[in-house]
């Protein structure tokens, strides 16, 4: 047997074996959004044998899960360990010599755009915490593979807060608020899955890869497809014995807590009758047509936030531009569209937050026009439905909550601002003939 080599990790698969692994690269399931989400939802669906009657068809194990106290769980050596294996492995991807990241201020933002720099460009030595450096010239600072892991070991060893009168110095996990520990979280957690991948890959378990294939993470929400063993494989602590007698060791540490949240399939009846929300979104199974569908799910629905103070959308009073503001209703039509399976429930999202943005007290026509231009851009919007059919189902929803109020808004008036607002209620006419085409 040939020894495994750089360019050929895997020497003694065989062809087809090597055409598997090859569907299998990019089966680790960090997501970065719920469009992640959704692309593997329609891969899901459309692999999806549809040849079967509906009296023989099986309903797929959909379930979501998350961890609990990720964040102080997570320990320090083990995020050295996967922050540098990943910076390593990225470093090193970079053909054409040693590079370095670039961080130069945007003095607009006052953030820092980043850029790949090969550090033979790099003027000066490699000492960034040197004032005298141009490296670091306040506006300017390349780090290399080294100096960005000696800055985020500072940062894991240096994390205090003010705590009943006293400074805190933490020694366990990392700070939830901050935005760098989000990242860290996803690091760690995708080093956990690739290590798992790469074993079943190394002991050639296809039939427990195909499973993996359908799952995807979210920072700490699990979704997955089809893949009852989730939970079997959960954690490492877990040891299982192999038919050619080796051993697989399951995903995560034991010190994470993998919860089981929600599934599709009743306990009681055993059907798919259940509807489970997965970020912003809720994800139901068609029996009709086989397949899994999603739609817009707003937190503010469930029964634990439903009296919590949530301000979604800005007071047309308030210290931000109207352009940003009308804005606001192009960007939510488009999320809707990337997330609503069919064309009802997306009409039903665009005329809450149509109703929502005019509560608010800004211009219901120009919000109108606004998204009158989305579905211009959007033709069409949906296969079968005309445009303007969608048009009318958004009216009819907004006017039924100008006539009954919206179940989001009428518990969280005074918190939401609405009854402090100062700008008056536009006029509401809808045109004859929209342009909606």
């Amino acid at each position: 047997m040939v020894g495994p080599t750089k360019d050929d990790p895997f020497p003694d698969f065989s062809p087809m074996e090597r055409h598997k692994l090859a569907s299998y690269e990019n089966g680790v399931w960090s997501s970065s959004s719920s469009i992640d989400i959704i692309t593997q939802i329609d891969r899901w669906n459309k692999h999806r044998h549809t040849h079967q009657s509906p009296s023989d068809r099986t309903i797929p194990s959909t379930q979501t899960a998350d961890f609990s106290k990720l964040y102080t769980m997570l320990s320090k050596n083990d995020i050295n360990i996967a922050v540098e294996f990943w910076v390593r492995k990225i470093f090193a991807s970079k053909p054409g010599g040693e590079w370095g990241i670039e961080l130069k201020l945007n003095p607009e933002t006052l953030r820092y755009n980043t850029s790949w720099v090969l550090l033979g460009n790099a003027p000066g030595p490699l000492t960034p915490a040197d004032s005298t450096n141009p490296r670091n010239n306040g506006k300017t600072i390349v780090l290399t593979a080294d100096e960005f892991l000696e800055e985020l070991r500072f940062y894991l060893h240096h994390t205090y807060m003010w705590f009943n009168g006293k400074i805190v110095h933490q020694r366990d996990g990392i700070p939830m608020g901050t935005e760098f520990s989000v990242f860290l979280a996803q690091w760690v957690l995708s080093y956990y899955e690739y290590i798992f991948v790469n074993e079943l890959v190394f002991h050639k378990l296809w039939d427990l890869l195909l499973q993996f294939q359908h799952v995807n993470r979210y920072i700490d929400d699990v979704f997955a497809i089809d893949c009852p063993d989730l939970h079997k494989y959960a954690y490492s602590s877990t040891v299982h014995i192999l038919d050619d007698g080796n051993v697989l060791q399951g995903i995560y540490p034991p010190s994470l807590t993998l919860n089981k949240e929600h599934s599709i399939v009743n306990k009681t009846t055993g059907l798919a009758t259940e509807s489970i929300p997965m970020l912003d979104m809720h994800i139901s199974y068609n029996w009709a047509t086989d397949k899994l569908e999603s739609r817009m799910f707003d937190k503010r629905q469930s029964p634990k936030l439903s009296l919590t103070p949530i301000t979604k959308y800005s007071l047309a009073d308030a210290m931000m531009s109207e352009h940003i503001s009308i804005n606001i209703m192009y960007s939510q039509c488009f999320r809707a569209l990337s997330v609503c399976h069919h064309w009802q429930p997306f009409a039903s999202a665009c005329g809450s937050v149509l109703y929502e943005l005019y509560m608010a007290g800004h211009s219901f026509h120009k919000l109108h026009a606004r998204m009158c231009r989305f579905f211009r851009k959007h033709l069409p919007l949906y296969p079968g439905a005309p445009n303007i059919h969608v048009h009318n189902l958004v009216k009819d929803v907004f006017e039924h909550h100008r006539a009954h109020g919206s179940p989001l808004l009428d518990q969280r008036n005074l918190w939401c601002g609405f009854a402090q607002r100062v700008t008056p209620l536009s006029r509401v006419s809808w045109p004859t003939n929209p342009h909606v085409t």
